[in-house]
C-alpha cells in the first residue's frame, strides 16, 4: 500500500532504540492490560518490550518519539496527527504511558467500528463541546486531504527514484525497458475529452508545477472538502440545528464508515 514506503523510519526506529528504561510489569498488571485490551499474553509481553524501545523518558513515549514514528509526516503539524496523539494520550500529559500505549493500539489493531467510533467522533469535536460544526469537519478534512497528497507524493517520488536507478542500471537500454508496464495515458472522460481523477480518497495526478505541487489537486481540495462538509451536514445533522452529536454521528458512522477514514489514516504509527 502506499503507506509502506513512508514510514521505513518507524522500523528503524524501533530497532535502533535502547532500552534505558526497562519497564517491570508484575503479574497483576499484565492481567489488568490483558483485561482492559484484546491481547493475549504473548502480545502483551512482546508490546511491554516495543514500549521500552520507544521511551525516552520514565513514563513513557514523547510527541517527540510520536512524531519520529510518523517519519516525514512527523515533520510538520497536522490536525490529524495531533488528534491521534491526543488518543493515545488518554490524560493529556503530554506522555504516553504503558497502559495508554497497550490499550490505543488494541483499539486501533482488533477494536470493533463501535468501539472507534467515540474516538473519531472527539477527533472531530476538537473544541470539545460535545458536538461537531461544519468548521471542525472543514478542518480534519483538509486534514486528511493534506496527508493523503503527501501519501501521493511519496510514492511518485519512490517510484521516480527506482525508476532513475533502473535507469542507470540500463544506460545501453532503451529509455522504455525502465518501465514494467504500459505508460498510462491520461483518463479520458464519455465524451473523449481529457478528465484527471480527481477524487478525495484516491488523488490523481494532472502533473505537478515547477516548485513540486499538485496545483490540480490542491486548487480544488477546497471546494471538494465544502461539498463533502454539506453532504455529511445534509445525512448526519438529523435535527438541522448546525451541530452533529455523537448519537447523530453514530447514526451516520453505522451508515457511511468512511467518515472514520481520518482516525485510521496513520496506522498504528508504531
Amino acid at each position: 500500500p502506499p503507506r509502506s514506503t513512508l514510514f521505513p523510519y518507524t522500523t528503524l526506529f524501533r530497532s535502533t532504540g535502547k532500552k534505558d528504561h526497562q519497564i517491570k510489569v508484575t503479574w497483576d498488571e499484565t492481567q489488568k492490560l490483558k483485561n482492559i485490551s484484546h491481547f493475549d499474553q504473548v502480545e502483551i509481553d512482546a508490546l511491554v518490550d516495543q514500549f521500552e524501545t520507544l521511551a525516552t523518558e520514565d513514563a513513557g513515549i514523547t510527541r517527540e518519539v510520536f512524531n519520529q514514528c510518523l517519519g516525514p509526516l512527523g515533520q510538520q503539524r497536522n490536525l490529524v496527527m495531533d488528534q491521534m496523539f491526543k488518543f493515545y494520550d488518554k490524560n493529556g500529559d503530554g506522555i504516553i504511558d504503558l497502559e495508554e500505549f497497550v490499550v490505543a493500539l488494541s483499539i486501533l489493531v482488533k477494536g470493533s467500528q463501535q468501539e472507534k467510533t467515540p474516538y473519531a467522533f472527539k477527533g472531530y469535536d476538537v473544541d470539545n463541546k460535545g458536538y461537531i460544526t461544519r468548521e471542525n469537519l472543514r478542518h480534519m478534512f483538509k486534514a486528511y486531504f493534506d496527508i493523503s497528497l503527501e501519501l501521493v507524493r511519496d510514492v511518485v517520488r519512490s517510484c521516480e527514484e527506482e525508476m532513475m536507478i533502473t535507469f542507470d542500471d540500463s544506460a545501453d537500454k532503451p529509455v522504455s525497458s525502465v518501465f514494467n508496464a504500459p505508460i498510462p495515458s491520461q483518463p479520458t472522460s464519455a465524451t473523449g475529452s481529457a478528465k484527471p481523477d480527481m477524487t478525495f480518497n484516491n488523488p490523481g495526478s494532472s502533473g505537478r508545477g515547477e516548485n513540486g505541487t499538485w496545483p490540480v489537486m490542491e486548487a480544488m481540495s477546497q471546494d471538494a472538502i465544502d461539498e463533502m462538509v454539506e453532504n455529511v451536514f445534509l445525512k448526519a445533522d438529523l435535527d438541522k440545528d448546525d451541530k452533529i452529536t455523537f448519537e447523530e454521528f453514530q447514526t451516520w458512522a453505522a451508515i457511511d464508515n468512511t467518515i472514520l477514514a481520518w482516525f485510521e489514516a496513520l496506522g498504528t504509527v508504531f
